[in-house]
């Protein structure tokens, strides 16, 4: 035999070596370009071609499918065997009845909405393009500005009822080519009204209007008749209103003001000429508002006499006119409600005074008052001091400050109930029941408290001190009735002769009370002006400011065991009946008005 030559014998070893190694140690990654092997789709009846000898078989790498056929490269894996994973997501699953019924509804809903906000933002659109603003009515004309010839509407706000007699929104007119308007119209003063413009199927948004031009006007509107105008002279009459005080207006325009006179006719040169088309258009107004006040009357009013005196409220400013509408007195209501007006010329038996009284914000209530020979004056006198608890009064006991304060207010006021805090300036006197008093008439500059900012409530007060804050009342009730009357002389200039007043501080207030006889001294000739008051000297000089004037018949009428009475005052006690003047609410009349007593009812 042929020696075989070493190249073959090492050639033929690599063979026998390669066939021994098993097929998955030669398995690796497959390259790029090659798919992942697939079990290979057989055809019924063919036959696999067997193994070539010595040759490996590509396999999975398992040992136990040694025998089983690989799948070629890019073969397709039987369609009964697909992965369920492999299943296309967008392949849709058929639709129900009733599925494919509600979402052709919802589309249809959708669609619908659509619709509506586009229609609803369009309308918005053509409402901001047909605008409506610079509204205004000055009492004659509805002015503004608006699209090009758009209609106006009008209604009430707060009414399905039409500017006139016609339900919801009633036309007034048309704007002008350029969008103004200018429409006259006649809004009732007070009421609100709605306006709109309309142009084809558009219109604008809703504006608010109000005839509020006489909104600042305090007055009262009057009728005005037999109206005559030339230039700027205007005449007429306002029945029913003589010698008030007539105030003329146009348009929310004031023209002027006149009194009328004892017939209510007028003549008024205004501000501005007017026509008589402008007649028609003004508006009358009295000077003020004419209110009712329960308390104004007239109480006494005689003939031959130069005084008329009644009662208001307090700080009412009274004027009198007598017949011919002459000013004959002014005077101002005091504290207690009483005015006392002192005329320049006496009153005649039958003829009509007419009495005004106007307060603070300057409203009016009118009365007129027929003179007589007789009067009779019936006036309130209400109660302002009390007993103890024991029955008595105790008439010589001091009077603290808090119980002179409380005293003063209630006749000042003419009642308890003060109007003031519980809470005062003072460190010892608020939150009790004197505070509100204290308060009143320290408001009121009738007292004041002490330098370290304490009022000493609790301590007695002094005859001087007592002078002092009484004073001050009559000097301010003084100044207001000599208002007018320069002849009037209700604080009357006196000085007294009492021996131990002439340094002291509070001379000049005892000399006014003095003067107008309200005090008196001691027999010694003193006024004791450093001594603690009494219960009963202070009611006394009290009854005595505010014309108080009670003794034995002033009783005669009364049913006199019905009457606060004290075990320790009896009828001999020389302040007896103004101690019950005092402590009794009591209706009180005078015969006239040289009467000095009161008649108990």
């Amino acid at each position: 035999m042929k020696p075989y030559s070493k190249k073959y014998l090492t050639l033929a070893l690599a063979g026998v070596l390669a066939a021994s190694i098993p097929v998955s140690a030669f398995a690796g990654k497959p390259s790029p370009n090659q798919g992942a092997a697939k079990p290979a789709t057989g055809t019924p009846g063919a036959t696999t071609q067997a193994p070539t000898p010595g040759s490996a078989t590509l396999g999975t790498g398992n040992p136990n499918n040694k025998g089983e056929t690989q799948a070629q490269p890019g073969a397709e894996k039987p369609k009964d065997k697909q992965d369920p994973g492999n299943v296309d997501p967008n392949k849709e699953k058929k639709e129900t009845p009733e599925e494919k019924k509600a979402r052709e509804d919802k589309e249809a809903k959708e669609k619908k909405d659509k619709e509506e906000r586009e229609k609803r933002e369009e309308e918005r659109r053509q409402r901001e393009r047909l605008s409506l603003s610079n509204l205004k009515y000055d009492g004659k004309y509805l002015t503004g500005y608006t699209s090009s010839n758009a209609d106006i509407y009008i209604k009430l706000a707060n009414s399905r009822y039409g500017y006139g007699f016609y339900s919801s929104y009633e036309r007034i007119g048309q704007a002008y080519s350029n969008g103004d308007i200018k429409i006259s119209v006649n809004l009732k003063e007070g009421e609100t009204y709605l306006v709109k413009a309309v142009d084809g199927r558009y219109e604008s948004a809703e504006k608010e209007i109000k005839n509020d031009n006489y909104r600042n006007i305090k007055g009262t509107r009057v009728d005005a008749t037999d109206l005559s105008a030339s230039g700027s002279v205007l005449t007429g009459r306002v029945k029913g209103h003589a010698f008030d005080f007539i105030t003329v207006y146009l348009d929310g325009e004031k023209l002027g003001t006149v009194r009328a006179d004892k017939d209510g006719k007028f003549t008024l040169t205004l501000s501005k000429s007017i026509n008589d088309s402008d007649l028609k258009d003004l508006r009358f107004y009295t000077d003020s508002k004419t209110v009712e006040n329960k308390k104004f009357k007239v109480t006494e009013a005689l003939d031959g006499q130069k005084v008329v005196k009644g009662t208001a409220n307090t700080d009412d400013e009274i004027t009198v006119y007598d017949a011919n509408g002459n000013k004959i007195s002014t005077t101002y209501v005091n504290n207690a409600g009483v005015f006392t007006a002192y005329l320049n010329r006496a009153l005649i038996n039958g003829e009509t005074i007419k009495i005004e009284a106007r307060d603070k914000d300057k409203n009016i209530t009118k009365i007129e008052y027929k003179v007589t020979k007789n009067a009779v004056e019936e006036v309130k006198a209400i109660a302002y001091i009390k007993g103890y608890p024991d029955g008595t009064f105790k008439p010589q006991a001091n009077v603290t400050r808090a119980e002179a304060a409380q005293m003063f207010a209630t006749l000042l006021n003419g009642g308890a109930n003060f109007g003031t805090s519980q809470a005062t300036k003072f460190s010892d006197a608020s939150n009790d029941w004197y505070s509100k008093a204290i308060n009143y008439v320290v408001g009121m500059g009738l007292i004041s408290g002490y330098p370290n900012g304490t009022f000493k409530p609790n301590e007695s007060i002094t005859r001087a001190e007592f002078a002092q804050m009484i004073s001050g009342y009559v000097k301010k009730r003084a100044e207001f009735e000599q208002k007018l009357s320069s002849s009037f002389k209700n604080e009357k200039a006196s000085t007294s002769d009492f021996k131990d007043v002439k340094d002291h501080w509070a001379k000049d207030a005892i000399d006014k009370l003095y003067g107008n006889k309200n005090v008196t001294g001691y027999p010694d000739g003193s006024f004791k002006p450093n001594a603690k008051i009494t219960r009963a000297e202070a009611v006394t000089i009290l009854n005595s400011v505010f014309n108080r004037n009670t003794n034995k018949s002033s009783l005669n009428n009364v049913n006199t065991s019905s009457l606060n009475k004290f075990s320790d005052v009896s009828e001999g006690f020389w302040a007896y009946y103004n101690i019950l003047d005092a402590a009794n609410s009591h209706n009180r009349e005078r015969l006239n008005s040289t009467s000095e007593v009161d008649m108990w009812k």
